[in-house]
């Protein structure tokens, strides 16, 4: 149990700091953006990296997360494993150029055609080189690797936008530099080119490959039905509204940023951890504890981003983007069930049982599709939001069902419930109020922290604990 939980507490540390440097770097730009771009070209700029992060999935077959779980494997072929998803990547970019021209009939993308092309392919290669870096174990080279992208988009940006003036072809370049230079140090820190070989080629025997397509293929149509529930609100409100709309419901997506990054912490770490722990007896039972300390600490941290939520959105954008408050206490709750579902999510993973992730995220998103055609005519911008919660509390509830054949995760938890009706009854007084911060939210917020109090004490000591050992090393 020890050496489990250390594994877990010193991959979490390392994911913390590059989740946290990442979206924090990522966070402050924002006011930047809001600044030197109107709503409109937000929006557009939303419409375009929806899209990449659409069509990145299909031309990779998403076989970035195959290489991941099989140089993962103890005693795999790391050559093979890498070769395969380069070969599958390279077939994949290189098919993809042939379409790309069909971007140029559309009125609101075809302008950027080869951007977007430029940037799918290059964030191909480096989700190939990040993700079999973390495969082979080696997280500081991914650490360094994610903040190093953030940090370069950031600074081109600064450039490119501010003194340049390159508006949305300039905040696409700098994205495409950034992946550039990332990648490259990866491949210089990890020395990937070592691992290739050109054994692969021989497709029929290659048996390896053909095991890495099955696994890999189910997560196709799981991240398409994720993008349905996660963006077709973008387009659907595109559709029935403007991009000005959709540039606000953009930065609206932007305020969970502390949600996500902790989604990346744990969920990256605890991958890791539930592929090695996959079919002990003792992994049910350390599931569970994780399980319930990840959902407290989401909620609560979700809890008192709404206490400050509307303070913070005033001094934080510009007056066009305020409004984005009223969407963004509802995709706070959405994130925090986002990083549930994907947490037993794992579960699939680990067992090489992709098909559920996929049948879960299917359900999820017919369901959410449903919802925005109903609620975004009706309210909007919130009502996308809504279906979006909704969608994943479905998923949700499909897996943690599903899953019992793998892992038993007892979700009926009273400290858990009693949080989220605390998080729900705060957005109600978030709506009802006008003042930008309300008693009644930070008593409520005293009161979660008091009902919780021992397991956040539990991993606040958990992780300054295991800080502090990474750098006493």
């Amino acid at each position: 149990m020890t050496s489990r939980k250390n594994y877990l507490m010193r991959n979490t540390a390392l994911f913390a700091i590059s989740s946290i440097s990442t979206k924090a770097i990522g966070f402050l730009m924002v006011p930047f953006y809001t600044y030197v771009l109107t709503s409109q070209d937000y929006g557009t700029i939303d419409i375009i990296y929806t899209t990449t992060n659409i069509l990145f999935p299909i031309v990779s077959i998403s076989i970035y997360n195959a290489v991941l779980r099989y140089a993962m494997e103890q005693g795999s072929d790391r050559s093979q494993v890498f070769s395969n998803g380069a070969l599958v990547t390279f077939l994949g970019i290189l098919l993809t150029s042939i379409f790309t021209p069909l971007l140029r009939y559309s009125d609101l993308l075809g302008d950027y055609t080869w951007y977007i092309y430029s940037l799918i392919v290059i964030h191909c290669i480096y989700s190939l080189s990040s993700e079999f870096t973390r495969g082979i174990e080696r997280i500081r080279s991914f650490v360094v690797g994610n903040i190093m992208l953030v940090l370069i988009i950031a600074i081109t940006n600064l450039l490119f936008l501010g003194v340049f003036d390159m508006g949305i072809r300039g905040y696409i370049s700098a994205s495409v530099i950034g992946y550039t230079v990332a990648t490259i140090y990866l491949t210089l820190s990890v020395k990937t080119y070592r691992y290739l070989t050109i054994d692969v080629i021989n497709i029929k025997q290659n048996t390896l490959l053909k095991e890495m397509l099955w696994y890999s293929v189910f997560l196709v149509p799981n991240t398409l039905f994720f993008w349905i529930i996660n963006s077709l609100d973008r387009y659907m409100i595109l559709y029935f509204y403007d991009a000005s709309l959709n540039g606000i419901y953009a930065v609206a997506y932007r305020v969970p940023v502390l949600l996500t990054a902790v989604s990346q912490v744990f969920v990256q770490s605890w991958q890791l951890t539930a592929m090695k722990e996959f079919g002990t007896s003792s992994g049910v039972d350390f599931t569970n504890k994780i399980y319930n300390k990840m959902c407290v600490i989401l909620l609560t941290i979700s809890s008192g981003i709404i206490v400050i939520l509307k303070l913070f959105l005033k001094m934080y954008v510009g007056e066009e983007y305020f409004i984005a408050w009223q969407p963004s206490s509802f995709l706070l709750i959405a994130a925090a069930f986002t990083i549930i579902a994907s947490f037993v999510g794992t579960s699939y993973v680990a067992a090489k049982k992709n098909a559920g992730n996929m049948l879960s995220t299917m359900v999820g998103g017919l369901v959410n599709f449903c919802m925005n055609l109903v609620l975004i005519p009706i309210w909007g911008l919130n009502g996308a939001a809504i279906a979006t919660c909704v969608a994943y509390t479905i998923v949700i509830g499909y897996r943690l069902i599903d899953t019992r054949r793998f892992v038993y995760i007892d979700a009926i938890n009273f400290r858990i419930i009693f949080t989220l009706i605390i998080n729900m009854l705060q957005i109600f007084i978030l709506f009802n109020t006008v003042v930008y911060i309300s008693a009644w939210n930070i008593l409520l917020f005293i009161i979660i922290i008091f009902v919780n109090r021992e397991d956040l004490k539990l991993i606040i000591r958990s992780l300054v604990g295991t800080m502090k050992g990474r750098l006493n090393q």
